[in-house]
């Protein structure tokens, strides 16, 4: 028996116990665990040192991880909702959307999903051509229109919540409780900043937008 390697995984299950994580000591979660110290091992600073290279910026780093996630996340909503044909792409996410309102214009929709005119445009026209949501003349001007959810639009989200909610457990994946919830905290507060920049900012030059780093 090679004693030494049995040494080196007592060490690291007593880590492991030792840590947050180890609050849900199962075989799974242990196995996890040494996957997740093996990737901090390879991270872009070790890897970095290692070469003699210099270390990526924090902010390359922290935007690579978010942009990862967002595809992640993508690949992960493509695979939790394939009992939902009618909602592909980011269809749901406006669809969702549009259920806590009694009504809005098809901009208001499209800001509210952070995406360009053209492309919430498709995804609208999608969801009116599957007679999710539909569209009427609003009263005080009758050049805009305001769009809603169907009663189909309502079942859909209404049989699609176990899945969605589902694919939201595995996008917060094997974080502990209290990291999901410090995440969130960080997130909402990235969010809200980048929030008021899009809201106040869209057509202003990078330049001006920097100095919003700066107050």
């Amino acid at each position: 028996m090679n004693y030494s390697l049995l040494k080196i995984v007592i060490s690291e299950l007593e880590k492991f116990q030792n840590s947050e994580k180890g609050e849900n000591a199962t075989l799974d979660n242990f196995r996890n665990y040494l996957n997740e110290q093996a990737y901090l091992k390879e991270s872009p600073k070790n890897i970095s040192e290692q070469v003699g290279s210099e270390e990526p910026s924090l902010n390359n780093e922290i935007c690579k991880q978010l942009l990862m996630m967002g595809r992640y996340a993508k690949f992960a909503l493509k695979k939790g909702l394939t009992n939902q044909s009618e909602l592909i792409n980011e269809d749901f996410t406006y669809l969702y959307r549009l259920s806590d309102y009694p009504q809005l214009t098809k901009m208001q929709l499209i800001e509210k999903n952070a995406h360009d005119k053209q492309y919430g445009l498709v995804i609208i026209n999608r969801l009116l051509k599957h007679k999710l949501i539909d569209e009427k003349i609003n009263p005080d001007d009758r050049r805009e229109k305001f769009i809603y959810i169907t009663e189909k639009g309502k079942q859909i989200v209404e049989n699609s919540f176990e899945d969605v909610s589902r694919t939201a457990r595995l996008i917060s994946g094997n974080l502990s409780k209290k990291e999901k919830q410090q995440l969130l905290n960080l997130l909402k507060k990235l969010s809200t900043f980048h929030h008021f920049i899009y809201d106040n900012y869209k057509d202003a030059e990078m330049e001006q937008i920097e100095q919003l780093l700066k107050q």
